[in-house]
């Protein structure tokens, strides 16, 4: 029954009781949607999709707010072939802000990745998500490196914590002596593309000195 007569009903039903029943909305929440696809759709393809699936579905999952936190917190975790899951679900919690704060406990156990992308982006959303201290030492460590090119990716993600990051200043003054450069190629489906653009570890810790420490950067003869 709709309209006049179904609202009579209900008004019947509660004052029967007493007035202690609650009239509850028979619709249920819409779920958000991505490009035609409702979250459950994009979940469901996260966890059962081939490797091109999956990595489209973390991607939509960026789009769909905190109700994919909890997906994208398991993907960080238990995605084992694909590295770029890992790093884009990290990616898709710190989008999300403080609303990902349940995802915190994975978060850290993601900042012992095997592949430092992962740890690195972990740390940049526990940062965000919840000022974690260990967030900012998770990343200072692969300045140690032996491979000039995870040093120069750590000392560029430094400097995106800005002035909070003070604790990396002696290492990163150390590394305006690192003379390791890295070449970077662009890559489609895992295939060498186009490449040839040199970066070097001594330009980025220059460049992360003068977000953490202009006057530090400054004195160090940084321009």
């Amino acid at each position: 029954m709709r309209g006049i007569g179904a609202s009579i009903l209900v008004l019947a039903y509660c004052l029967a009781n007493g007035g202690a029943a609650q009239v509850k909305n028979s619709t249920k929440e819409k779920e958000p949607e991505f490009k035609g696809r409702t979250l459950s759709q994009w979940v469901e393809q996260l966890k059962s999709g081939g490797a091109y699936e999956r990595q489209e579905a973390v991607l939509a999952l960026h789009e769909l707010g905190p109700g994919a936190v909890p997906a994208l917190a398991e993907a960080l975790l238990k995605e084992k072939e694909v590295v770029n899951v890992r790093i884009w679900a990290a990616w898709g919690l710190r989008l999300n802000g403080p609303a990902a704060k349940a995802a915190v406990p994975q978060l850290k156990a993601a900042l012992q990745d095997d592949f430092y992308g992962v740890s690195i982006e972990a740390a940049k959303a526990l940062w965000v998500i919840s000022k974690d201290k260990t967030a900012i030492p998770s990343v200072l460590k692969y300045l140690k490196s032996k491979d000039a090119g995870i040093r120069w990716f750590a000392a560029e993600h430094l400097g995106w914590f800005g002035p909070s990051a003070k604790e990396a200043v002696p290492a990163l003054l150390e590394a305006l002596k690192d003379m390791g450069v890295v070449e970077m190629k662009m890559t489609d489906k895992g295939k060498i593309v186009g490449g040839g653009e040199i970066r070097s570890v001594k330009a980025a810790a220059g460049k992360a000195l003068k977000r953490i420490d202009p006057e530090a950067a400054k004195k160090a003869g940084v321009k």
